[in-house]
């Protein structure tokens, strides 16, 4: 029976489609009821046929989401065919946990044909994951690659030369005399991803992991330090390149493997499991009124907050809820401190997009109590320390005192939490519907 090993991947798989219930049942049924916050696959694993599905209470499963999704549940389908005698148990259930690997492989080669990809992908995972356990003078290893699928490095030179806003970047190649073949000894030396650190410099590589340019970055024109810390200059050439046509995978400061795909798309590899990052949740949780520059500014901060593990708790206030806000509004952080005070009005009624250009927004997020934003994205306060006590008192087993604040401010709008250890949850109407990481 498939049951002891679909427990070893349920909560890979809820980790994966953040927010999500997996459940795994015996049907000869055909797929139907599927919504858009539910997806379904078949499979056959022996002689029996199997239904999978995935569903979120309220956000739907996006495409991104589906796709791996599917990837991952057809190779447990080929792994446990082909390892279904009793003899191969403990193989089978030992090599479950690179299911997911390959579900990730299988979606990042899939727009290209050409032999040998799942393994040279897998070997790019592999390599990286080994350094992420490297250390030079108690500093964490970084690095980074641009892998393009189907066109040539000419191509990307070209694309960046035609790009008024990547020619203002002055990205400079540095071409290899020769190809080298990513393996195993690939960062063999400490030059090796100290200079090449994924922030600054990238190795640019074909399809089959043969690194032959470096691509630096020689200015960053026009970004400020939000867009810095997500390596929005190199997002860039991602989306003007084309979302089929290539992807980028970093090794980060916390030793996590991110791969930046168009759109501002991330597949993370955190704490040994591979989760997804799309911010169209982002406009699916909060509404198409909120205006498009400051939905941006908001995933991008909250992601860097994830990022560099500094938490946050940002309530989008509904209109209707404005008297009520200042009923259960307790004071502030740093209690009737002039200069606090000073400093928050100073700001209130700012679009965020605007505190992002200024370099405020991810100080002002980041700096302890609940940030509060109206329906449009302007600050209406700061700092704040908000009544819990009207919360139900299973919520409070549920977290700590952000998270018991989080469950209160839901009761007034959309509640955005991200945790000092990285991890980013969705919070409406006293639930928890959806966490990232």
């Amino acid at each position: 029976m498939p049951n002891l090993s679909m427990d070893l991947l349920k909560p890979l798989i809820q980790d994966l489609v953040g927010g999500s219930v997996f459940s795994f049942k015996e049907s000869d049924e055909k797929i139907q009821n599927d919504t858009p916050a539910k997806h379904s696959i078949r499979l056959k694993l022996g002689k029996r046929n199997y239904l999978c599905s995935v569903s979120r209470v309220k956000l739907e499963i996006l495409p991104i989401e589906k796709r791996i999704f599917n990837h991952t549940l057809s190779c447990f389908q080929a792994l446990y065919n082909s390892l279904s005698d009793a003899k191969n148990q403990y193989i089978r259930d030992g090599v479950i946990f690179s299911v997911i690997d390959l579900g990730v492989v299988n979606y990042l080669k899939n727009f290209t044909q050409q032999e040998g990809q799942i393994w040279s992908i897998q070997n790019l995972l592999y390599v990286l994951k080994k350094l992420s356990f490297e250390r030079y003078e108690g500093e964490p290893a970084t690095t980074g690659f641009y892998v393009y699928r189907k066109k040539s490095l000419l191509h990307l030179k070209q694309q960046i030369d035609e790009n008024q806003n990547l020619k203002e970047q002055n990205f400079i190649f540095y071409d290899l005399k020769k190809p080298i073949k990513l393996n195993d000894n690939f960062f063999y030396g400490p030059l090796a991803y100290r200079y090449i650190d994924g922030s600054n410099c990238l190795y640019c590589s074909d399809i089959q992991m043969r690194i032959n340019s470096i691509l630096r970055l020689d200015n960053s024109i026009g970004f400020d330090a939000i867009d810095k810390l997500n390596n929005l200059p190199f997002q860039l050439i991602l989306d003007v390149f084309r979302k089929d046509n290539s992807f980028q995978a970093d090794l980060n400061k916390n030793s996590e493997i991110e791969i930046s795909l168009s759109n501002f798309r991330k597949l993370i590899w955190r704490k040994g499991r591979w989760i997804i990052f799309n911010p169209h949740l982002f406009r699916t949780f909060i509404g198409e009124d909120f205006p498009r520059k400051n939905l941006h500014a908001l995933y991008k901060a909250v992601y860097a907050l994830s990022k560099i593990r500094h938490g946050a708790l940002i309530l989008i206030l509904d209109k209707n809820n404005e008297n009520r806000y200042l009923e259960i509004k307790q004071g502030s952080v740093a209690g009737d401190h002039d200069l606090s005070k000073e400093l928050i009005n100073s700001n209130k009624n700012k679009h965020i997009n605007d505190l992002k250009e200024d370099n405020s927004l991810i100080r002002m997020l980041s700096s302890d109590g609940l940030t509060v934003i109206d329906s449009m994205g302007k600050l209406i306060d700061a700092n704040v320390v908000i009544d819990t006590s009207e919360i139900p008192e299973k919520k409070e087993k549920f977290g700590g005192g952000r998270t018991i604040a989080a469950y209160a401010a839901s009761q007034l709008g959309k509640v955005i939490k991200v945790s000092e250890d990285g991890p980013i949850d969705f919070f409406e109407k006293d639930e928890k519907i959806y966490r990232f990481g």
